[in-house]
């Protein structure tokens, strides 16, 4: 008798439904098993046919529904149309059994009947001819144990379903073959799973209780290892078992987590600690209970004593890997590198930070997570020698470089990946490797990349790698070619994979630079002011607007549009020169800013245009449109000031304001003054007040300049 496989979907992972089907359609299974629950035949709900519809897109198995409810005829249609390719009934749930059978096989189903433990399999000798399959279920005891009774001779292959919040340490399906006696120990094991969750914040007054004035700590990463010699630490070798990192409220959780000897790590930023430890040792013993246990540790964090970054910025580049498989027990080296535009520097001392970076990918229906140490860049002018070395207190990588070093290439951070028992495949794609880069000062200028290799044999205690700190022969330990991030005393043991091909290439291919830039405010809080197509100009008020320029990185300016000047007089301000001069043409300003939200005034005259279509405008701000029909003759007439200003959220450091005009539109838009500051700051007012209309008219522009009085006041 052939034996067939049919794992059942209640063994799966409901979050995850479309990876564990997935799994299913890889495997050697021949069937998907649905055991449809409806609350009254069995005690149980499971899923009905919404979720059976959505199945049956993802599986490439048959899938194998058995009925678990009272009057199944009702449903036997439905179930087919659902995609059912065999269904069967229960014996106790059918007033007329051959009746139902007839009607699954009318549909083109495989046809079913299942048993409950106390009814005798002999019922069946009657119709077992019309059957595809039959089925007997059974159930654990107080105790555990399970049997089947009253089992003819023959093949039979056995599944257990896991119960809800549980785990199989064994597997869930057996081959047996059932002669004249019994056939005890054939067991299976399940356990349940643990939940880990907590908070990380910002313990101020330093007593261990979270009050309302201290706020939970965002983006910390967190780690659970395995704990194999129960040292209650992580030690060299331990496997990472799972990682995140806090939410904006400090929350973490780590889910599906097995009983055993486990370690919970984080790594803190800019330096600060727990007092408690920074890791704790946790012993997960699994339990009786309904669902999965739940751990709670929670880390207060002492103010940090490090200085923090004066600016930073999330990066991150997405690329893969190569095609070449990556076998159990072998290494993957993921290394980054950094370079600086020298004369961004400066003078002194620039520290450059890297924190909460990960490494994502997913392979083999697993998706992986690896965090990447915390790195510290110290460009040095007092340094002789470049040089990289690993604390594993505070878990960060420390390169100091040298002057001699400065516009080289220098080592970021690396961690090292081991491959699974399955290994990792080929031509892993998206691989994501991403932080948050930022430096001691404003308006350093940074590019990095990062790069993959992979080793037949490699070292878990970094502080043994010996990793070239630059792609430099001179001012370094290393008097070679070698690029920055290499393992000097493992690189003989580099062999094809990830990004590499063996070889030479120690750190394996590297991807495309990208370049970002920590912004530079004029002052805090963050004010500037452009004079549109002018000179600088100080306004009644005492502020200055300055002249205009062309855009360059790490600055502000125009990237388009040509000047335009007029000697009308305007009405409704006392500065009609910041009127009179302006930019047309399609207009693009960019201002460098630091992250935050912002208010930016756009200011507007119009002196060419004769009617209100002449010259319509939309405003587009950090890639959402402000105003899609804007036509200042139409708002204010001629020769009058118009402002308007805007709330915008700036979060990668570039503030972009476009400018360009509607279809039909007879002539380019032009703006003459803007000024971007943060938001609410009561120290920058506006120069000039909104002015109220030089004239009221009849219909709807009249009703529109009304409902924009009323918004404005509240």
């Amino acid at each position: 008798m052939a034996h067939l496989v049919a794992p059942s979907l209640l063994s799966a992972n409901f979050l995850k439904l479309e990876q564990e089907i997935g799994m299913v359609n890889r495997s050697e299974a021949d069937w998907l098993h649905l055991d449809i629950m409806d609350g009254l035949f069995v005690p149980n709900i499971s899923f009905g046919f919404p979720v059976l519809e959505q199945i049956r897109t993802m599986a490439e198995k048959p899938m194998d529904t058995h009925l678990m409810i009272t009057d199944p005829d009702r449903y036997i249609e439905r179930f087919r149309k659902a995609g059912a390719a065999s269904i069967s009934v229960h014996y106790e749930a059918c007033i007329h059994l051959h009746r139902t059978v007839q009607l699954i096989r009318s549909t083109g189903a495989k046809a079913g009947v299942a048993l409950n433990p106390h009814t005798p399999v002999m019922l069946l000798k009657d119709i077992i001819t019309d059957l595809d399959t039959a089925v007997e279920s059974t159930m654990t005891a107080l105790d555990g144990s399970y049997q089947f009774v009253t089992l003819a001779a023959g093949d039979y292959a056995i599944v257990e379903t896991d119960p809800i919040g549980y785990v199989s340490t064994t597997t869930n399906s057996r081959s047996v073959t059932v002669g004249a006696s019994a056939l005890p120990g054939i067991d299976f094991g399940d356990t349940l799973t643990y939940v880990v969750k907590g908070t990380v914040w910002d313990d101020k007054d330093g007593n261990g209780v979270q009050t309302i004035d201290e706020p939970g700590i965002p983006d910390v990463p967190v780690q659970l290892y395995e704990d194999a010699n129960g040292s209650g630490v992580v030690d060299a070798g331990e496997t990472l078992l799972a990682a995140t990192a806090t939410d904006a409220s400090g929350n973490y959780i780590l889910r599906d987590i097995l009983p055993g000897n486990r370690v919970l790590r984080i790594l803190p930023p800019g330096g600060a600690s727990s007092p408690s430890g920074n890791q704790t040792g946790l012993q997960l013993i699994s339990s009786d209970g309904m669902g999965a246990n739940a751990f709670i540790q929670d880390f207060p964090l002492v103010t940090a004593t490090e200085p923090r970054p004066a600016c930073a910025y999330n990066t991150a580049i997405v690329s893969s890997f190569n095609g070449t498989a990556i076998p159990a027990g072998r290494t993957v080296w993921v290394s980054s590198k950094l370079k600086a535009k020298t004369s961004s520097l400066g003078t002194g001392e620039t520290t450059i930070y890297f924190e909460n970076a990960l490494v994502q990918f997913a392979a083999n229906n697993t998706a992986y997570a690896f965090v990447l140490p915390r790195a510290k860049v110290i460009y040095s002018p007092t340094a002789t020698s470049t040089t990289t070395t690993y604390d594993a207190g505070t878990q960060t990588w420390v390169t100091t470089v040298s002057p001699g070093n400065w516009d080289k290439e220098v080592f970021l951070s690396g961690v090292a990946i081991p491959a699974p028992a399955g290994g990792f495949p080929g031509g892993i794609k998206p691989v994501t490797v991403g932080g948050r880069l930022g430096s001691s000062k404003y308006g350093v200028v940074l590019e990095w990349k990062w790069a993959a290799a992979a080793y037949t044999t490699f070292a878990t205690d970094y502080t043994l790698l010996g990793v070239k700190p630059v792609s430099n022969n001179t001012e370094n330990p290393y008097s070679n070619g070698d690029k920055a991030g290499t393992p000097e005393q493992y690189k003989n043991s580099v062999t094809g994979g990830a990004r590499g091909g063996g070889g030479s290439n120690y750190t394996g291919d590297d991807t495309p630079m990208v370049r970002g830039l920590c912004a530079s405010p004029a002052d805090p809080p963050y004010v500037q002011r452009v004079n549109c197509g002018s000179v600088s100009y100080t306004d009644t008020g005492g502020k200055v607007w300055n002249a205009d320029r062309r855009y360059s990185l790490g600055a502000w300016g125009y990237l388009d549009g040509g000047t335009k000047s007029s000697n009308s007089l305007v009405a409704g301000t006392q500065d009609a020169f910041l009127y009179q001069k302006y930019r047309e043409k399609p207009v693009e300003y960019r201002f460098t800013v630091p992250d935050d939200t912002y208010d930016v005034t756009l200011k507007f005259a119009e002196f060419a245009a004769h009617n209100a279509g002449e010259r319509v405008m939309r405003v587009t701000i950090e890639g959402a449109q402000k105003e899609s029909a804007l036509s200042v003759f139409g708002e204010v007439g001629r020769s009058a000031a118009l402002d308007r200003t805007y709330v915008v959220p700036v979060s990668d450091g570039v503030l972009n304001i476009v400018l360009d005009k509607t279809t039909g539109s007879a002539k380019d838009p032009d703006i003459s003054a803007i000024e971007v500051k943060v938001h609410g700051s009561a120290s920058t007012p506006m120069s000039t007040p909104t002015p109220s209309p030089t004239r009221r008219q009849c219909g709807r522009p009249w009703i529109e300049e009304s409902r924009r009085e009323l918004q404005a006041s509240g």
